[in-house]
């Protein structure tokens, strides 16, 4: 089988050039997506961790990042710093990806606890991401 990258109705009526549906790479579980520049998308595989770097207008894209191990189940792109921040739900991590090279920045360990750390959002100054399995 293969992920597929729907849009809603809604947004494609809005802007022609939008695709209706993107393939993503078989096996690619995706769980988050996030607008960079222009029709610049990344999503996250929640099987893998692995993210995917997408063209809205055309649907071509690769996987920027190939992972094994763990999920990328929530992104934010800052545009500001050109950074990529992923969510690594069970692992308990916030890890900030430079993607200019797809550097690690940095990484943050959420939780020691049972964890699912599953989606974030960026303010001017700090961002805030979500736990599941904790009121925190």
């Amino acid at each position: 089988m293969f992920g597929i990258l729907t849009f809603l109705a809604c947004l494609t009526s809005v802007t022609s050039k939008r695709l209706d549906i993107i393939n993503l790479p078989i096996g690619f579980f995706p769980e988050s997506i996030t607008l960079a520049e222009e029709w610049t998308v990344y999503v996250g595989s929640f099987g893998s961790g692995s993210i995917w770097k997408g063209d809205l207008e055309t649907g071509e894209g690769e996987i920027v990042l190939e992972k094994t191990n763990g999920s990328a189940s929530g992104l934010a792109y800052d545009r500001k710093s050109d950074y990529l921040y992923v969510c690594g739900g069970f692992t308990g991590t916030l890890t900030v990806y430079n993607t200019t090279d797809f550097s690690t920045v940095f990484s943050y360990n959420l939780s020691d606890n049972t964890t699912f750390v599953n989606d974030v959002v960026l303010t001017d100054s700090a961002a805030y991401a979500t736990d599941s399995f904790q009121a925190q």
